[in-house]
């Protein structure tokens, strides 16, 4: 019996499309639209909104990485 492993592998001539990670670029899309609008903005609120994108680009950093598992998959 012969079986074929190649049926969903690409050729070796062929390039892959690039697929972005939407995830990543979203949180990306936010920071920069909140970094616009805290360039804007003074006061109280321009503080609130770069605070939000220090969070924004911390949470496109994290989604750039897999979870580890951190603590809770350590056992003594």
């Amino acid at each position: 019996m012969l079986i074929d492993d190649r049926a969903g592998a690409q050729p070796s001539g062929e390039r892959r499309p690039i697929e972005p990670n939407w995830r990543i670029w979203s949180w990306v899309i936010v920071a920069g639209v909140l970094a616009f609008a805290a360039a804007q903005a003074e006061g109280l609120i321009g503080y609130l909104l770069v605070c939000a994108v220090v969070y924004a680009v911390c949470r496109a950093i994290a989604a750039c990485f897999d979870y580890m598992g951190g603590l809770t998959e350590w056992h003594q």
